[in-house]
């Protein structure tokens, strides 16, 4: 029998709004017993995610709930995969001699504008990838994020969703012209790729919109307009420049490459130069704060 317990989602607001979201907690870990089980077994025997957990228990809560990675994805291998994401990232650190990101978000890059880069647990939806990397402004809020898994397979890295805030948005702006006129998301993009060279994840795949988490909220979300509604589809296949590669309804698979000076117009090649230049800058400082030698 398990001596864990996990706890209900804090939840904001009244008392009877407190009470319901406690009620559905109970009653879809009911619903999910067995995947609930699975769970409590796993974190009894890894406390440092087990204490996390004990904190904010949305991200297990989310897997349990409504799964991992994509709605396609069956809850017991999803679960797996949960593990598999925690545990690359808990070794990972231990072997660079890095504080975990369960403790505190791991930096990786400070933009001249003062905007950050850092390694963290998925402040958002973890059950969309509990891995991220998370772009914060000056003041530490939140503007992008990109969240990934890297267990799907030994030699892939995979991302799911890449996120972004609307209360934002002139803030990122600033930071494109920062970035010569490269775009948050596909900023967000190119530093996924960075990071999954230095994780040896050589292989880039990527969650196909049909098959989102998010999929469901995008009228509430557009309605609101809280959040950045893309297709993601659209969005990868620009990053690809047309050379997107469909693997099957879930998945596809991401291409990137540096144009030559012959592809690009000749008013522009200065700023591509310098654009080239600062993602240079980045890996070498994501290399250097991931202890990882050169």
């Amino acid at each position: 029998m398990t001596t864990y317990r996990l706890p209900p989602p804090i939840e904001k607001g009244n008392m009877l709004r407190r009470v319901r979201r406690a009620a559905k907690f109970y009653w879809h870990c009911a619903q999910h017993r067995q995947a609930l089980d699975s769970l409590c077994d796993w974190l009894v025997t890894h406390p440092l995610e087990g204490n996390y957990f004990r904190q904010d228990s949305r991200p297990a809560y989310y897997t349990i709930r409504d799964g991992y990675l994509h709605r396609a994805c069956p809850t017991a291998q999803g679960l797996q995969y949960f593990f598999k994401d925690l545990d690359f990232i808990r070794e990972f650190c231990n072997d660079h001699s890095l504080s975990h990101p369960f403790e505190q978000p791991l930096l990786l890059y400070t933009f001249d504008s003062g905007f950050t880069l850092t390694l963290a647990l998925n402040p958002i939806n973890g059950n969309e990838g509990i891995l991220a990397l998370v772009l914060n402004d000056e003041e530490g809020r939140l503007c992008y994020l990109l969240s990934f898994c890297l267990s799907l397979a030994e030699d892939t890295f995979t991302v799911v969703t890449v996120q972004g805030r609307k209360s934002q948005t002139e803030l990122t702006k600033a930071l494109t012209k920062q970035c010569y006129g490269l775009r948050t998301p596909m900023l967000m993009l190119e530093c996924g790729l960075i990071l999954a060279a230095l994780f040896n994840k050589p292989r880039i795949l990527a969650v196909r919109d049909s098959v989102q988490m998010a999929v469901v909220k995008r009228g509430k979300q557009k309605k609101s307009g809280k959040v950045i509604v893309k297709d993601y589809d659209q969005m990868y296949e620009e990053f690809s420049a047309g050379e997107l590669k469909i693997i099957d309804e879930q998945y596809c698979q991401l291409l990137s490459r540096r144009k030559s000076a012959e592809e690009v117009p000749t008013r522009k090649r200065a700023l591509y130069r310098k654009r080239y230049a600062l993602l240079d800058e980045i890996k070498a400082s994501f290399r250097q704060h991931l202890n990882l030698s050169p």
